[in-house]
């Protein structure tokens, strides 16, 4: 485990050293590290609950760097299923960074979809995971409604921004607040 720590501080590490150019839209977040302490076990307790089917394709959307996605794909290590790891991005220069400087932590486990989010067909994936990809909740709650009816169900929508406590999708119909102890999941039903 403690291996499995340090690849994930190099990983941060390399991910926090980026300079360049951030997205101008005022709706959007420029890249913003995932509290990966949000993150402790969540795979596990997602398995734990029952909530992960033997095949799990995780979507990040938003991936920034990748930083909270390689947190999880190191986390499936130790889960006995199979895990695809799909990032969603559409800014050039994160995707150009994480290219160039952290795809090699990924052992070829990670497909990048270069595109905006609110274009992206979801059906695909049972894990939708975001920190918080705009910060007017009306374009939130747009888009989180726009994911929740592409999914399938019982696929789950994961907020980092605050462990989906305060998130926009308490407000999205057709989604069930699973309560893992201190993080809401939020599963189609």
């Amino acid at each position: 485990m403690q291996y499995q720590e340090n690849i994930l501080l190099d990983y941060i590490d390399i991910s926090n050293k980026f300079v360049g150019y951030h997205s101008k839209n005022q709706n959007e977040w420029h890249y913003i590290m995932s509290n990966i302490e949000n993150n402790k076990l969540l795979l596990e307790k997602l398995n734990q609950n029952n909530l992960l089917p033997e095949e799990v394709n995780i979507c990040d959307a938003g991936i920034g760097f990748g930083s909270a996605l390689f947190d999880l794909y190191l986390q499936s290590k130790s889960i006995n299923k199979k895990f695809n790891f799909f990032g969603i991005e559409k800014n050039k220069n994160y995707l150009e960074y994480l290219n160039t400087n952290l795809i090699r932590f990924w052992d070829n486990k990670l497909t990048l979809i270069k595109g905006d989010l609110t274009i992206q067909n979801y059906s695909s994936y049972d894990i939708v995971y975001t920190f918080l990809p705009y910060k007017y909740p009306t374009d939130l709650l747009k888009f989180y409604t726009r994911v929740t009816n592409s999914i399938k169900k019982n696929s789950i929508i994961i907020e980092n921004s605050a462990c989906g406590k305060k998130s926009e999708l308490l407000k999205v119909d057709g989604l069930e607040k699973i309560d893992l102890g201190d993080y809401f999941v939020f599963r189609k039903i």
